[in-house]
């Protein structure tokens, strides 16, 4: 039977006006220092100059969520190192404009804690873990310049996820985590349609 955490639900269901506030705020910021992409003729619907930091609202937003879950359970904070290293290549990437090489050793890198967390599990397992957070950072990167496609299909995976991990008692933690995910990219769609 599922028990309902009326503290959680409300945390997770205001990510979304949390991550939509950032949102504005960082393309403010965005637009007051010049933080833009400028339109690029690869992309034919990209013909205006765009704020970079879009997922740093998300970042931030989590951040506050895992950090008020801390309170509750040592794993939350855990997740916070996992989180942070991977919010700060993302924002130096846009920022330095890495090369692919530099850009994926730094990305190695900031897997590093989240293999720290899992260092349990086998060689064999911790390989597979890091290859998948390399495949989908990568995979986000790739349609990230697609109007607002990251956010959707964010949306909907970490959707699915919390769905899926909602009957495990034992995972609530990542349940949680992931409906936050998927909220907070909603508030975060609404601004980059």
């Amino acid at each position: 039977m599922l028990k309902l955490n009326y503290i959680t639900v409300i945390q997770v269901v205001s990510t979304t006006p949390l991550c939509f506030i950032l949102t504005k705020i960082i393309i403010m910021v965005a637009k007051k220092i010049n933080f833009v992409n400028y339109p690029n003729p690869i992309v034919a619907s990209h013909q205006e100059a765009t704020p970079y930091g879009g997922g740093l609202a998300i970042g931030a937003t989590l951040f506050i969520y895992l950090l008020l879950q801390s309170f509750h359970t040592q794993i939350a904070s855990k997740f916070i190192l996992i989180l942070v290293p991977v919010l700060m290549i993302g924002l130096f990437d846009d920022i330095l404009k890495f090369s692919p090489l530099k850009k994926i050793l730094l990305q190695v890198i900031s897997a590093v804690p989240f293999l720290f967390y899992y260092i349990n599990s086998s060689i064999l397992l911790s390989s597979i873990f890091l290859l998948f957070i390399l495949f989908s950072q990568n995979a986000w990167n790739l349609i990230d310049i697609m109007d607002g496609i990251t956010a959707g299909i964010s949306f909907i995976v970490f959707l699915s996820a919390g769905i899926i991990l909602l009957p495990h008692n034992e995972l609530e933690l990542y349940s949680d985590l992931s409906f936050a995910t998927a909220l907070s990219v909603l508030g975060f769609r609404f601004l980059n349609r």
